[in-house]
């Protein structure tokens, strides 16, 4: 077996079962919510499937759907700002503590 096609199964070897795992437990539920979005009812039942379009036309004319969407961006935007600001606060005291440790003075 040729060098390259060793490296080439190695890296399969390495990343598949991340890609599985990443298939299995996000992109298959996200693929069905997607899917049932666009059905008339659940997928409980023994009712026929219907194909429509309702509920998307209900997100984008209904005045309070817009306004929790606006409302529930705004607060992520805000929460990730507040993580942001967290974190480059340790970071920075983080760094200052670091200068403190490493000097000569502490060292006896």
């Amino acid at each position: 077996m040729r060098v390259e096609t060793r490296r080439r199964w190695a890296i399969f070897g390495l990343t598949g079962p991340a890609y599985l795992w990443l298939t299995i437990t996000i992109f298959l539920p996200l693929s069905a919510m997607l899917y049932f979005s666009f059905q008339k009812k659940g997928p409980f039942g023994k009712h026929a499937s219907e194909f429509t379009l309702k509920h998307y036309e209900a997100f984008f004319t209904k005045d309070y759907l817009q306004a929790l969407t606006w409302r529930s961006l705004f607060e992520t935007l805000a929460e990730t700002s507040r993580t942001s600001a967290t974190l480059f606060t340790v970071l920075i005291g983080a760094l200052i503590f670091s200068s403190f440790v490493n000097t000569r003075y502490w060292v006896s």
